[in-house]
């Protein structure tokens, strides 16, 4: 079998944790970025239990200069990128007509332009091989926003459908491009909505509980496999049929 290697961004807590180390289980070697030293020495010593490689970068993906660095020090050190999950993202959650600029600008830069950002420079790396995978994590609110997710909202939506037209130019160079849609998942990013809303959000779920970091593992999974080649241009919802409430 053939060795690969993979890059996740928001890998050291929540959702992305879970992504890495059930990558790294599956195979992979792992690179990842992270912006607190602690938060990284903790996942890359659990990631070492798996026997893979990994690498940790610091990166703070609001620059597009540090992005740049990433890439150039991943290439360094690992001889290959086979995939690309774009995990990092934050909420600001808070109505338009009371919502600061800088409220404004961070999610849309962290949740959309990021991710392209990386794409761009993935594909750098991707492109002379003709081979290539990306996994880009959006949201239920993409389709199913609560009110204060404007901008949250848009900014998923805008990255399931650059995944799209990223899907259509890239197809004949044998690169897929797909999004994971998760749920309401129990991690720390959403303790405060739980909190006040949970028992009301649950009755909208037809599973009635709410998703775990492993449902969006699994599903990540799937399409990080590379016998599902023929899988491309999609978004799979991991939502509990939270979409058919």
């Amino acid at each position: 079998m053939n060795e690969l290697y993979a890059l996740v961004t928001g890998a050291t807590r929540g959702i992305g944790r879970t992504l890495a180390l059930k990558l790294a289980e599956a195979g992979y070697h792992i690179a990842f970025c992270y912006r607190r030293q602690s938060d990284a020495d903790a996942l890359s010593a659990a990631l070492s239990t798996t026997g893979c490689k990994v690498l940790a970068i610091e990166a703070d993906l609001s620059s597009p200069e540090a992005i740049e660095q990433l890439f150039n020090t991943y290439n360094e050190h690992f001889p290959q990128l086979d995939l690309l999950v774009n995990n990092a993202g934050i909420t600001a959650d808070s109505l338009l007509a009371v919502m600061d600029e800088q409220q404004l600008t961070s999610v849309i830069e962290l949740n959309l332009l990021a991710p392209i950002r990386c794409c761009k420079a993935a594909l750098q790396l991707m492109l002379p091989r003709r081979t290539g995978n990306i996994i880009n994590i959006s949201s239920v609110s993409a389709q199913k926003p609560n009110p204060g997710q404007t901008t949250y909202a848009a900014s998923k939506g805008g990255l399931e459908a650059f995944s799209r037209a990223l899907a259509v130019e890239v197809a004949k160079k044998r690169i897929r491009v797909n999004c994971v849609a998760p749920g309401v998942i129990e991690t720390d990013m959403v303790q405060e909505l739980l909190a006040s809303q949970g028992e009301q959000l649950k009755k909208r779920i037809l599973s009635n509980r709410f998703g775990q970091p492993e449902d969006i593992a699994r599903a990540v999974l799937y399409l990080a496999d590379p016998d599902n080649h023929y899988v491309t241009g999609e978004v799979l919802a991991v939502n509990g049929g939270l979409l058919l409430s």
